[in-house]
C-alpha cells in the first residue's frame, strides 16, 4: 500500500441532463516502489432537486496507471520525505554552495555591499534557482526585528530560474565584520508542504555611522563654503584691480582730438527777468531739440549750464553739421542763439571735458553773434571742401585769456 496524499477540487456546476463535461485533474506521482504503480481518482456527484433539499450523491473510482516512473536521485536531504504524521522534512542547504541535482539553490551576486550607512536601507541582489521536479513557491524574512515576511515568486517552475532583491535595513550598532542573513522558505506548491528552508548570509563592509556621516556632510558644506568664499575674494580681488586701474586711468583724464561746441541763448537773462516761467519753456524746446540733433550727428552732450550747452564731437565736420541744423530748426521758432566751434586736444575725466580747447570753444562762442555760427581755423582746415558752406574769414580775434588769437571764421 502506497503512501498518497489527497487532493480536492471542483468540476463544474449544473450540469444538464445528457450533458458531456470534459475536465482535467492533477496528480501528485507517489513513492512508487516500482517503475510501475497507479493512482486512484474519485469523482463524486450531487443530485440537485431544489434549494434546501439535496438529492442522491454518486461516487464513481477509477485508477490510472503511471507507466516509466523514475525514481529520485537524491537521498537524505535531498527531496522532503514525509514523516510519520504525513508532513515533509525541511531541506537544508549553504547559501553559498551549489545546490545537489534535484534541490533548490539560492545565491547572491555578490559576498558583500560595501559603504553602508548605519540605518540606510539598501538590497542585495540574489537568484533562486529550481533544480527540484516541482513547482515551488518561495518568501524570504530577514532575521531581525520589524521584518516582514516577502514573497520570492508565487509558482516557479522545474529547471526554471528567477533573481530577486532582498530588502533590508543596516542595524544600528553594526560594525565590521557585521553580516545580514535572509531565511528563505520554499513550498511544494502542489502540496503545500514547506520543502527546503535555506539561510541566506552577506557581509556589510565600509560601514558609516550617522555620526560619521553628518561629519562627512560638515566637511562637505565647509568645503562648497570655502570655494565660494575663494571666488567671490577672488571676484573682488579682480575687480578691485580693474576699479584701480579705471581710476588711475581716470586721474590724469584721457587726451583726445575733439571738436568742441558751446551754445548760448541771446537775452536769456533779460527774458528771465521779464516771464521766467515762459522763458524756462522755451529754453526747455530748445534744449530738448538741439541735444536731439547732437546725438542725430554722433555728437555727445557733455553738460548744459543755464541756457548753455557743451557738446563733444569727434569729427569737426559732423560738428558743424549739427550747429547748422540747430540753427536752421531754431531760425524757424524765432529763437537765436550763438554757436562756437574749435577742434582741439583736450582732456575726458569723469564725463566732462577739460582743457584750453574747450576754453577757445568757449571763449569763440561768447563773440559769435546772435543766430550766427563762429568756428576756429583748426575747424576749418577740417570741414573746407567737405560742406556745402560760405565761410567767411573774421581774421585774428583777441580772445580772454588765450595767449594767442585764433583765426576766426563765420558759417553761413
Amino acid at each position: 500500500m502506497y503512501t498518497r496524499d489527497t487532493f480536492t477540487g471542483k468540476i463544474g456546476d449544473n450540469i444538464a441532463p445528457g450533458a458531456t463535461l470534459r475536465f482535467n485533474f492533477e496528480i501528485h506521482v507517489p513513492q512508487c516502489p516500482g517503475v510501475n504503480c497507479a493512482v486512484p481518482v474519485t469523482a463524486t456527484c450531487r443530485e440537485r432537486v431544489s434549494e434546501g433539499c439535496p438529492g442522491n450523491v454518486y461516487n464513481d473510482t477509477k485508477d490510472f496507471g503511471l507507466t516509466g516512473v523514475k525514481k529520485s536521485n537524491v537521498t537524505g536531504t535531498g527531496l522532503p520525505q514525509p514523516n510519520g504524521n504525513g508532513t515533509a522534512q525541511p531541506l537544508q542547504q549553504n547559501a553559498r554552495g551549489t545546490p545537489s541535482a534535484g534541490q533548490v539553490g539560492v545565491r547572491t551576486f555578490s559576498g558583500n555591499i560595501s559603504d553602508v550607512i548605519v540605518g540606510g536601507k539598501y538590497t542585495m541582489k540574489a537568484t533562486l534557482n529550481n533544480d527540484w521536479d516541482r513547482t515551488i513557491k518561495c518568501s524570504y524574512k530577514v532575521r531581525g526585528t520589524n521584518y516582514e515576511e516577502e514573497p520570492v515568486t508565487e509558482g516557479l517552475n522545474p529547471g526554471a530560474k528567477t533573481d530577486f532583491n532582498i530588502v533590508f535595513f543596516v542595524p544600528e550598532g553594526c560594525t565590521e565584520p557585521c553580516s545580514v542573513t535572509a531565511h528563505v522558505t520554499c513550498y511544494d506548491k502542489t502540496a503545500e508542504i514547506a520543502a527546503y528552508e535555506t539561510d541566506v548570509s552577506f557581509d556589510l563592509i565600509g560601514i558609516i555611522d550617522q555620526w560619521q556621516q553628518m561629519l562627512g556632510f560638515a566637511i562637505l558644506a565647509a568645503m562648497v563654503v570655502a570655494i565660494i568664499a575663494a571666488l567671490y575674494f577672488a571676484y573682488r580681488f579682480i575687480a578691485g584691480k580693474a576699479e584701480g586701474s579705471h581710476e588711475e586711468k581716470d586721474e590724469g583724464g584721457r587726451r583726445k582730438l575733439s571738436a568742441i561746441i558751446f551754445t548760448d541763448m541771446k537775452g536769456y537773462s533779460r527774458e528771465m527777468g521779464q516771464d521766467e516761467e515762459a522763458t524756462l519753456k522755451k529754453l526747455w524746446r530748445y534744449e530738448k531739440a538741439m541735444k536731439q540733433i547732437i546725438k542725430e550727428h554722433e555728437g555727445h552732450v557733455v553738460k548744459t549750464i543755464g541756457d548753455a550747452i557743451m557738446g563733444d564731437f569727434d569729427s569737426a565736420v559732423q560738428a558743424v553739421r549739427a550747429a547748422m541744423a540747430i540753427q536752421d530748426l531754431l531760425r524757424k521758432e524765432d529763437i537765436k542763439i550763438r554757436i562756437g566751434i574749435h577742434l582741439g586736444d583736450v582732456i575726458h575725466k569723469g564725463g566732462d571735458v577739460f582743457g584750453d580747447g574747450v576754453n577757445i570753444a568757449s571763449r569763440i562762442e561768447s563773440i559769435c553773434e546772435p543766430g550766427e555760427i563762429y568756428i576756429s581755423e583748426d575747424v576749418y582746415n577740417q570741414v573746407k571742401g567737405k560742406i556745402h558752406g560760405d565761410f567767411q574769414s573774421l581774421g585774428r580775434k583777441p580772445l580772454k585769456n588765450i595767449d594767442v588769437p585764433p583765426r576766426v571764421y563765420r558759417v553761413k
